[in-house]
C-alpha cells in the first residue's frame, strides 16, 4: 500500500500532519486521507453561504480503527480549545454503533459495524418535515427524529465541518478518530435513498445540484485537497 506524509488542509484550514493511503472502495477513487487519532484532522471551509435552509446531507466514506468522531460541526475554524459553537454530528461509539444528530436534536443510530473495515454513512435532515435520519451503507436508519434544528449561522456564527476532531459535545467518547476517510461531500438538498445508492461507489462530476462541498482527497501530498 502506497502511503504518503502529508499536511492536509480543506481550503487553507489549519490542521496536524496526516496520512494519504490508497485502496478505497470508490471505484477510481485514488486515495483516503488516514488520521492518526492523536490529534489529525482535516477542515471544511465555512459553508454557511451555500445553505438557504438547515437541510443538508452529509456523506461520506470511512474506515474507523476506534471510536471517535467522524465529522464535527462548528462555528469558527476548528479549535481544540472547542470555544463556542460545537457538536459532533457523525460518531463511531465504541460498541461499532453508528451515530448522527443535529443541533439540538436526539440522536439516530444508523445501525452497527466492524472496525477497521470501510463503511457509507449519510446525515440527512431535511427542514420540509423537520426530520432526522440517515444511512448505512445504503440502508435506510430504522429511526428518525422528527424536530426544528438549530444552525450556527442562525445565531450569528459560520457553518464548519471537520473530520476527525474531537469534541466535548458528543454522541460518544468525542475522540480524535483514527482511521480513513474518503469521497466526503456536502449537500445543501435532502438526497433521495436511490440517488445515494446510485453514486456512493463512484466518483461525481463535482457539477451535481446542491453539491457544496466535495472531497475526494486523491490529492496525495501537500497542504490542501482539492475541493
Amino acid at each position: 500500500m502506497r502511503t504518503y506524509c502529508v499536511v492536509a488542509l480543506l481550503l487553507a484550514a489549519a490542521v496536524a500532519s496526516v496520512t494519504v493511503s490508497a485502496a478505497t472502495p470508490v471505484a477510481g477513487a485514488g486515495s483516503a486521507v488516514q488520521l492518526d487519532g492523536v490529534n489529525d484532522y482535516v477542515q471544511a471551509p465555512n459553508l454557511s453561504g451555500s445553505f438557504s435552509s438547515d437541510t443538508v446531507t452529509l456523506e461520506l466514506w470511512f474506515n474507523a480503527a476506534a471510536a471517535g468522531v467522524i465529522v464535527d460541526e462548528t462555528g469558527q475554524a476548528y479549535n481544540p480549545a472547542l470555544p463556542n459553537w460545537h457538536d459532533s454530528q457523525i460518531e463511531i461509539l465504541a460498541t461499532g454503533e453508528v451515530r448522527v444528530r443535529v443541533w439540538n436534536l436526539a440522536s439516530v443510530s444508523l445501525g452497527t459495524v466492524a472496525f477497521n473495515t470501510w463503511h457509507h454513512a449519510v446525515l440527512r435532515y431535511n427542514q420540509t418535515g423537520t426530520r432526522l435520519d440517515g444511512f448505512l451503507d445504503g440502508v435506510a436508519s430504522s429511526g428518525s427524529v422528527i424536530q426544528n434544528r438549530e444552525s450556527p449561522y442562525e445565531s450569528g456564527y459560520g457553518l464548519y465541518y471537520s473530520l476527525g476532531s474531537r469534541d466535548t459535545t458528543s454522541l460518544g467518547s468525542g475522540a480524535w478518530f483514527q482511521g480513513r476517510f474518503d469521497e466526503v461531500r456536502v449537500w445543501n438538498v435532502a438526497r433521495t435513498q436511490a440517488e445515494i445508492q446510485a453514486n456512493m461507489y463512484r466518483p461525481l462530476l463535482g457539477n451535481e445540484t446542491g453539491l457544496v462541498h466535495y472531497l475526494r482527497l486523491d490529492d496525495g501530498a501537500g497542504t490542501t485537497a482539492t475541493d
